[in-house]
């Protein structure tokens, strides 16, 4: 461990407790990470089993090795009490399954004991207070609100009541089957979610975050607004395999959004442009969110089937990004980089081929081979150790160090995955045992009167509001329990209605009021958090139109003849370039005028829209409003030369 300074700026040499507990959580924490790693390539073991072993070790790690620094004694005993409690709750569960499986009583629901019961009700507060240290008060107060109506939703009238269960059923509900706590989120994130982070991770410890910082400023720096074009490319290709748009705005932010603000960028608009892109990543394929592998488990789909589905709403969305990025440029005057402060390619890839191989391999394997997430995710992970091995061999470094640091890194980067996938099956094991979801979807239809549009404004509302506290995996799960079955009832196909919740969990990081990505942005740039947050939102003002997009039409999510898939993903791009003109208000120095940004607004929206016949109309107005602006601001450019 190394020297570190304290407040008043005084070396501090780590004492011999410290480096005990340091190399215990770096054993720990690897040991977790490998035995992921172990069991997703040669290990066999009972997927029930797995997800105990896997939310035991998780939980363990964040109350060990995630309390944080200054914490007094009381508080570290409390957290070692709490992961003995897990594991010790873990093992129980683990050896009553196995004895209840060996006496061919586990086909069911088994009635709980008192012990059952006792463990149950611990385990339940335990995943609670990780999640708390996790993710925050926002998702511990829904999983309680979710248990409340398990327990007293009886006496509710109309619609949301249901008959009355007793708490020993609801525990048991929740504890001993696999429809609760151990259900789908923790069966995917034992799985593969997991070994993504950590792959991630490896990348990023070994140098492929600077690796793909440098690739976007290599390729777009000598173009006007070079900077912010950067942290576009840079953030879409560490967002894909990153998994959070708050990690991605700290790691690529820290060096893009200074670059912007150096380039004349104002702080606002550079951390807006930043955390537009780096959103963007849990959209674009390979990796996308941890939300999209539910989705695959969901549909009972392939996850490349998602992927692919993805793909052309994803480059819509970078397109709106890289729009914005052009236009605020022209707006602030902004060139680019001379080519001698831009890296070379060839030396990039040449210092960088070990972190960008083992990329193409997961690509390869997941889009185009088609294979498991599981299955794709080991054999990168695998490759990336050995190529970053070699690697710092061939440097003469020490070679173990990253990979250690990269291993450690992604298993405690996980641990607020897990902890809200965990909470997820609390309120997916309630919705199953109380049949809300039905009733919900009833509520949903009722209210919409049975009107597409208004039902699907009721559902982004519910993801934008849910999303401002709760992480993305979380709000795709309620809303995809709720609200998913009253779009497909109302004639929406199953991919379609999940990708529509889906996108809303992703963008609401970036919804004012609360806009935890943009937020992070601003406190890198220095600006205000608000500012920032409404000129972000502006950016990415695409992307609240893209999933009514494919509601309407299956073009957008690759179904459909190609000549008309391709047709209207051409008039998609030209209409997002057209509403990025629109809000921006330039397109060259002078702005447009009001009644000219309306009009190409409407037109741009006409054009982007998955009706062929729309685009004449959108054309037209496009059109009017353009060639208002240009023989304006010609006639101004004309008497500027005059004088």
């Amino acid at each position: 461990m190394s020297t570190q300074i304290d407040a008043s700026g005084e070396k501090q040499t780590p004492t011999h407790g410290q480096k005990v507990f340091g190399i215990f959580s770096l054993l720990f924490c690897v040991g977790t990470g490998l035995f992921h790693l172990y069991y997703s390539g040669y290990g066999h073991m009972s997927a029930t089993i797995l997800r105990a072993v896997h939310l035991a070790l998780m939980l363990t790690v964040v109350f060990l090795f995630r309390g944080g620094k200054g914490r007094n004694l009381v508080s570290r005993i409390l957290d070692v009490v709490l992961a003995l409690a897990v594991l010790g709750i873990s093992g129980y569960y683990i050896h009553i399954w196995l004895q209840r499986m060996s006496a061919g009583s586990f086909t069911g629901f088994v009635i709980p004991n008192s012990a059952d019961i006792i463990t149950g009700i611990l385990m339940i507060l335990i995943i609670l207070e990780a999640t708390r240290r996790t993710t925050g008060y926002t998702l511990v107060i829904v999983v309680i609100l979710f248990l409340l109506y398990a327990l007293f939703g009886s006496e509710l009238p109309g619609f949301l009541g249901h008959k009355q269960y007793s708490l020993s059923r609801i525990v048991g509900f929740l504890y001993l089957t696999n429809e609760g706590i151990y259900g789908t989120p923790i069966a995917i994130s034992s799985s593969f979610i997991v070994l993504f982070v950590i792959f991630g991770a490896i990348l990023e410890q070994t140098g492929g975050g600077q690796a793909f910082i440098d690739l976007g400023f290599g390729l777009t720096g000598r173009f006007r607004g070079g900077s912010a074009k950067t942290s576009v490319v840079s953030s879409a290709l560490f967002g894909s395999i990153s998994g959070s748009p708050v990690a991605n705005v700290v790691t690529t932010g820290a060096f893009t959004i200074p670059l912007m603000k150096r380039s004349g960028f104002p702080a606002h608009v550079a951390g807006a442009v930043e955390a537009v892109a780096s959103t963007g990543g849990l959209i674009l394929p390979p990796v996308m969110g941890s939300a999209a592998f539910l989705m695959a488990e969901y549909l009972g789909i392939t996850y490349q089937k998602v992927a692919i589905a993805a793909l052309l709403p994803a480059i819509l969305y970078y397109a709106c990004a890289f729009f914005m990025a052009d236009l605020s440029a022209v707006r602030y005057g902004v060139l680019g980089h001379s080519k001698s402060e831009l890296p070379r390619i060839p030396e990039i890839l040449k210092r960088d081929w070990f972190t960008l191989i083992p990329l193409g391999v997961l690509i390869y394997l997941l889009l185009i081979l088609g294979r498991s997430p599981t299955y794709s995710a080991y054999w990168s992970i695998v490759i990336a150790i050995v190529l970053s091995q070699l690697a710092a061999v061939i440097r003469r470094r020490v070679p173990i160090r990253q990979l250690l640091a990269g291993i450690k890194s992604g298993v405690i980067g996980s641990t607020s995955v897990v902890a809200a996938c965990a909470s997820a099956g609390i309120i997916m094991g309630v919705v199953s045992i109380t049949g809300l979801g039905p009733r919900f979807a009833s509520i949903v239809i009722y209210l919409s009167g049975r009107s597409l549009l208004v039902a699907a404004f009721l559902t982004m509302i519910i993801s934008i509001v849910l999303g401002t506290g709760l992480p993305a995996v979380a709000v795709y799960v309620l809303t995809a329990v709720l609200c998913t079955p009253a779009l497909i009832s109302l004639g929406v196909s199953p991919i379609a209605a999940h990708m529509f919740v889906f996108y809303f969990s992703i963008v609401s990081s970036l919804t004012p009021p609360v806009a935890l990505a943009a937020y992070a942005a601003a406190g890198i740039s220095g600006s205000s958090i608000n500012k920032t947050g409404f000129t972000a939102f502006k950016m990415a003002i695409v992307a609240y139109f893209v999933p009514y997009f494919f509601l309407y039409s299956p073009l957008l999510l690759m179904k459909g003849p190609w000549h008309l898939i391709v047709l209207n993903m051409v008039l998609a791009i030209l209409g997002t370039g057209v509403i990025s003109i629109a809000v921006t208000g330039v397109l060259k120095t002078e702005r447009l005028r009001i009644w000219e940004r309306i009009v190409v607004f409407v037109g741009g929206f006409l054009l982007a829209f998955p009706e062929f016949w729309l685009a004449l109309p959108g054309t037209a107005l496009t059109a009017i409003g353009l060639g208002s602006y240009l023989h304006r601001a010609r006639g101004t450019t004309k008497a500027t030369e005059t004088a």
